[in-house]
């Protein structure tokens, strides 16, 4: 089988158990999103077909959407603490 994406959560002195939830909320968002395309790469890169690549291209632009979405609330959350801590 396909060796699967591991990511990791750091930790961050700061969190809620309100930002534990949305970190969690939005790490299994991402690890779901992830695993639901497994078989299209298995099917590409193991079995050549060719038409599993193209819904992996698909897949991929999804993936890069919910990146830049949880870059920008990186974004916004780094704003919000930085005002907060004016």
């Amino acid at each position: 089988m396909f060796p699967f994406l591991i990511l990791t959560i750091s930790e961050n002195n700061k969190d809620t158990s309100t930002m534990n939830h949305l970190t969690t909320q939005r790490y299994l968002e991402l690890l779901e999103l992830c695993h639901s395309f497994e078989k299209d790469f298995v099917k590409f890169y193991e079995k050549g077909n060719k038409t599993a690549g193209i819904r992996l291209r698909k897949h991929m632009q999804t993936l890069r959407t919910f990146a830049v979405g949880i870059r920008n609330e990186v974004q916004d959350m780094n704003k919000t603490d930085e005002e907060n801590d004016s």
